[in-house]
Formats: C-alpha cells, structure tokens, sequence
C-alpha cells in the first residue's frame, strides 16, 4: 500500500510509521504552529483518506473500519489537541490523555503495519526522474505490485530542495539514505531488522526493485547483492569525524569514554567496506 504526503509533515509521518506516539506527541506540541500544522494533516488524512492513501479494495474493507472509528473519535481527540496550544502551553503538552494516546495508537497501527517500510527519495537536480519520483502515477504503479500489506510505500509529492533534509530526520532508519544523499534520487527500505539505501537510475529499474522486494524471500540480501553493491564499489569516500573538548584525564571521562566509544562505533559500521574514516581530534 502507499501513502502520498507533503514535505511538511515528514515528521509526523516518520514517527507514526515507527510506533513513536509518544514522541510524535512531543514533536507535535512543540509549539502552537506545529501542532496547528499537524492537526491540519491528521484531519485531511481521517477525513479525506482516499486523497492520498492508497490500497487495494479488498484491503480498503478492513481498513474502513479502523477509518471509520477514527472518524468517528476525531472530533473529541481534535478538541483536545487544540487545547494543547492554550496560554499554558508548555506545561499542558505533558498531560497526555488516554483518549488521544488511544487515537495515535491507531492511526500508527495503520500506518505501521506493514512488516517492510520504503521512501522514495527524488534528487535535487530537478530532472526527469526526480519529478517521477513525486508523481502520483508512479506510486499507483507500485501500489499494484505491493496492493496489501507486503510494504508500505511512502512518497513525498511537493517539489524536493536540499532545504528540507533536515525534516526527514524523523524516520529512525534515514540516516542511511543521508549517508548517501550525493547518490539520490534513490530508495530507502528498512524494517525492524535493517535498512537499505538504493540508488535508481530509471523508471523501469525502480519498479524491478518493488518487484524484487515483493516476491524475492530474502529481499533485502538480493537487492544489496545485485544493486547496492552495483554503485558502492564504483566509488571510494573519507569520512572525516571531527572531535574536540574531549579532556582525557579528568574525573568524567572514564564515563564520556564509553558513550563516545559506542557513537563511533555506530558510525563506523555505515560506512562502506571501500571508504576510508579519517579522525581529526582538536586540544589545548
């Protein structure tokens, strides 16, 4: 199934197709606009669903039911959302209500039930394939392959400007598209267990990776063995990482060791076989 959504509310999509309510709620009172931002867009997608998700009909007969549930829910659960902006706003976000958690759940439900998640992610070059990687028909097309629950296809269909990466930082798996945000337009998968970034460099080679994800077992091993590493080995990048203040010695460093220790090591392991990590350390 696929979900079309604006640039604006990648956060909120990003954290609802994880399971984080209780950070989409944080994220979303942060303050009077982005809750106003963000009880505009579940109101288009309760109200108006057929807008921009899209399934197959035997799947829309399930899903109609939890729609129709939110529907008729959405008025109440608004009402306290818009109470989250009053003059006491700062304090009045932690109060969370069981009815609105209960709202979120679901509308997360729906969203995250699919086992594989995907984004398209166009260029910036503004080319032809950049603006397919928007268009409508290109996510139908897809939806076709995927009709059910067998991956979520999301798609970003505003104009894509190097502006807007700092939004999708929301999805817990897109730091491995950022990684290789020089090779984009491309596709980000990912699932409880990993993810995957693929550059695509046709309209027929996009649809060919859908298709491998639907009826291959192991999906993701085919795909990094016939794609990923088609463009990995071509080039080789130094990744500098930068640390400073890092004062050796003193009685808080045998704690900061460990935690700075775990961050490299999280970093180094994205980095591909062929690059090489280069460690600039600033003292005195």
């Amino acid at each position: 199934m696929g979900f079309r959504f604006s640039i604006n509310n990648a956060n909120a999509v990003g954290h609802l197709v994880e399971g984080n309510v209780l950070t989409f709620l944080d994220e979303s009172s942060r303050s009077p606009e982005m809750l106003h931002l963000t009880i505009d867009f579940i109101d288009k997608l309760i109200m108006h669903p057929h807008n921009d998700f899209f399934t197959s009909e035997r799947s829309w007969k399930h899903l109609d039911l939890n729609f129709s549930w939110l529907r008729d829910t959405w008025p109440e659960v608004k009402g306290e959302f818009e109470r989250l902006s009053d003059c006491n706003f700062r304090e009045q976000k932690y109060d969370r209500n069981s009815n609105l958690l209960g709202f979120l759940g679901g509308l997360s439900r729906i969203l995250s039930r699919c086992r594989v998640k995907s984004l398209l992610l166009p260029g910036f070059t503004n080319s032809e394939l950049d603006r397919l990687m928007t268009e409508q028909h290109i996510l139908h097309r897809l939806v076709r392959i995927h009709p059910d629950d067998s991956a979520l296809i999301l798609q970003i269909k505003d104009s894509f400007y190097t502006r807007h990466i700092h939004i999708l930082n929301a999805f817990s798996k897109f730091e491995k598209a950022y990684n290789n945000i020089d090779l984009w337009p491309g596709v980000l998968l990912w699932n409880d267990e990993d993810s995957l970034f693929l550059k695509v460099e046709s309209q027929n080679e996009l649809y060919e990776i859908y298709e491998i994800l639907r009826y291959e077992k192991e999906s993701f091993k085919y795909l990094r063995s016939h794609y990923e590493n088609k463009w990995r080995t071509a080039k080789k990048y130094a990744y500098f990482f930068h640390l400073s203040d890092l004062h050796f010695g003193d009685s808080e460093s045998n704690r900061r060791k460990l935690r700075l220790t775990k961050m490299l090591e999280t970093q180094l392991s994205q980095i591909d076989d062929c690059s090489i990590a280069i460690p600039v350390i600033n003292h005195g």
